[in-house]
């Protein structure tokens, strides 16, 4: 269970803001980051915080009843950092529990899987031709929990180098944040053409529509059609013609297939397709306990509620019926406030 969340939107009640990449300077950009470092500092300083993460999700084009109802972004039009601190996993805030008693899309991240250790390294080999890896991140490694770096920091505590004094170095969102998220986005568009006839050149600008009014049935119709399938063949072209490696191909293929062939409107859900549009789960983590700081990028394969915490080993239990206890709502109150005057503080 989170200890302390908070949720970072942008000012923006008439913006269509999918993703980081869509903020409208780097100067915007660099005072969210700057915002988010402010909230790690002062989740830092928690009582029986052992690791503080600022993340987000990424699936702005999963639309579909499937997706719709899984979807990794909760507000596909609008792009939020979490900032989030918890207590060490052995604490009475956990429980210890089998893995085959999670629900298959969390037991496939938490788990781990070859699909997604193959699309982790799609995912390296495109991020690696696409930016340049900044001198405090390690070399990336795919991994069959996701596509993962540590985070090298020159500043370190007696508990291990600090997250936020990497959010601090200067140009941090221009030169390392907004490159990434371009990347990871033109990744997603090139797979899902490559693989389907899914425009997503067509779905962004009704999207945008967002901007100024609610979508009518027209635009919603072509945002959940099912999209269909290309020849094998020409899926392995491009790949060859991109200089990919192909192996995520015949890994990708039976449940992007298994997708194009549901009609939308079908009541069948499965978690044994593709998530129409693709998306991922981004974290940056401070591990006080392990005195290390580290980066990890969860490319999202199939539909299914999962995210940045199972990304990082965790399962959230949201209690059916629960009612949080005066004194404990009285606790979050006070932090709530005590986060405020901090920022105040600190602007």
């Amino acid at each position: 269970m989170s200890h302390f969340t908070n949720s970072l939107p942008t000012h923006s009640p008439d913006r269509y803001l999918p993703s980081l990449d869509s903020l409208s300077s780097n100067e915007e950009g660099e005072a969210v980051v700057s915002m988010c470092c402010k909230c790690l500092k002062f989740f830092s300083k928690r009582p029986n915080s052992s690791r503080v993460s600022i993340g987000w999700h990424w699936s702005p084009r999963s639309w579909g009843t499937r997706e719709e109802q899984t979807g990794f972004q909760s507000i596909p039009t609008k792009w939020h950092a979490m900032v989030w601190n918890w207590p060490k996993f052995n604490s009475d805030m956990f429980n210890q529990v089998p893995l085959h008693s999670l629900n298959l899309p969390k037991q496939r991240v938490i788990g781990g899987t070859g699909l997604t250790s193959a699309f982790s390294s799609l995912t390296k080999t495109w991020i690696m031709c696409k930016t340049t890896k900044p001198s405090f991140l390690g070399d990336w490694e795919a991994t069959p929990r996701g596509l993962c770096a540590a985070i090298q920091s020159t500043e370190t505590t007696t508990e291990g180098p600090t997250l936020a004094s990497v959010l601090e170095k200067q140009g941090f969102f221009a030169d390392f944040l907004l490159p990434l998220s371009i990347a990871l986005n033109d990744l997603m568009v090139f797979l899902c053409s490559s693989f389907t006839d899914m425009d997503c050149d067509k779905m962004d600008p009704i999207l945008k529509k967002t901007e100024k009014a609610t979508l009518s049935a027209e635009d919603l119709a072509v945002l959940r059609r099912t999209p269909q399938m290309k020849e094998k063949q020409t899926v392995i072209d491009t790949f060859v013609q991109h200089g990919l490696p192909t192996d995520v191909i015949d890994l990708f293929w039976e449940p992007m297939q298994a997708r194009c062939k549901q009609t939308d409107g079908s009541a069948m859900m499965s978690y044994d397709v593709w998530r129409k549009g693709f998306g991922y789960a981004f974290a940056m983590t401070e591990l006080k306990e392990e005195r290390e700081t580290r980066l990890s990028i969860f490319p999202g394969f199939f539909a299914g509620p999962v995210g940045v915490c199972e990304v990082m080993g965790a399962s959230l239990v949201r209690p059916e019926n629960y009612a949080m206890p005066p004194e404990e709502a009285a606790e979050k109150s006070k932090a709530l406030w005590e986060l405020a005057d901090f920022l105040r503080a600190s602007e």
